[in-house]
């Protein structure tokens, strides 16, 4: 019997409280208690300040492309078997540039988005870029079968 592959699973600590978000619908980043900067990636200490009070929150999650490809390589075993794999970079009128997967091939560079964190087959959240004011249409082969029929830990 073939196994079938899945999405990479590894992920720090930290990460636990965007997979739980993702459990909820929710689109949520550290901020700081300090200076209120919004931290991407998510991590224990302030990028600005170094201070180390950092409180999760719901955030905005509307940006815009600033730069966008597609994976046509892979080390994971399950992208290797979905690619190409659209992806980009957003800046998010929020603050912060953050990575995210695309929902759809024809986004591009300069393009409004609307971010949403949803849980993949393993249950870990990821972000996956939407076009802005549109509905949730995912047409891109590899992030369907990285979302679809997900499994309980």
């Amino acid at each position: 019997m073939t196994d079938k592959l899945l999405p990479p699973e590894k992920r720090t600590a930290v990460w636990k409280t965007i997979d739980h978000a993702a459990r909820q619908g929710q689109f949520v980043l550290p901020v700081c208690e300090q200076c209120d900067a919004i931290q991407y990636p998510p991590r224990e200490i302030c990028h600005n300040c170094l201070h180390d009070g950092l409180q999760w929150q719901e955030i905005t999650s509307a940006g815009e492309i600033i730069a966008s490809t597609a994976l046509n390589a892979s080390t994971s075993a399950f992208f290797r078997e979905h690619l190409p794999h659209p992806v980009a970079l957003i800046k998010l009128d929020a603050g912060p540039l953050v990575y995210a997967h695309l929902a759809r091939t024809e986004l591009k560079t300069g393009d409004r988005v609307e971010l949403v964190n949803r849980c993949d087959i393993n249950g870990r959240g990821v972000f996956i870029a939407l076009s802005a004011g549109g509905t949730e249409v995912i047409q891109a082969e590899s992030l369907r079968a990285m979302l679809s029929e997900q499994r309980t830990n």
